[in-house]
């Protein structure tokens, strides 16, 4: 049986797990639930009359934290468009790089996909790039 003090740790090493966190997060690759885990860290927010239909939003839900099993998880950038904002990640494992992108609706569950690297924006790439500290970038 766990005790308070157990609990209490393993919810503090979640919280300061990296990982990526949405309203309603919503994994749209199967694979994903592979690298990583699923976690409530908030309570429900948003609509909760059952008369609603939910047409124009989603019903309330908690904040999720994705925290991926192992490697490295970086967040390459941001892009707003009028659907919501896009931020793209890149989780480095041993073997490979997975790129991700989280889609943040406006009135809706956010949603977690992996996504081939061209779909990441070339502008967020070059951003990072120009970012790093010269003598860490390679040469051209």
């Amino acid at each position: 049986m766990a005790r308070l003090e157990q609990m209490i740790e393993t919810a503090l090493n979640l919280m300061s797990a990296d990982g990526i966190t949405g309203w309603g997060l919503v994994l749209l690759d199967s694979r994903l639930e592979e690298l990583g885990s699923l976690h409530a860290i908030g309570e429900p927010v948003g609509c909760t009359t059952e008369t609603c239909n939910h047409w124009s939003h989603d019903p309330a839900a908690p904040q999720r934290k994705w925290v991926p099993c192992e490697g490295t998880l970086i967040k390459l950038g941001e892009s707003d468009d009028r659907d919501g904002t896009s931020t793209y990640y890149c989780l480095r494992l041993e073997e490979e790089d997975v790129f991700l992108c989280l889609h943040e609706p406006r009135s809706f569950w956010s949603e977690l996909r992996i996504v081939e690297p061209d779909c990441v924006p070339a502008y967020i790439l070059l951003h990072i790039r120009n970012a790093a500290p010269h003598h860490e970038r390679e040469p051209t």
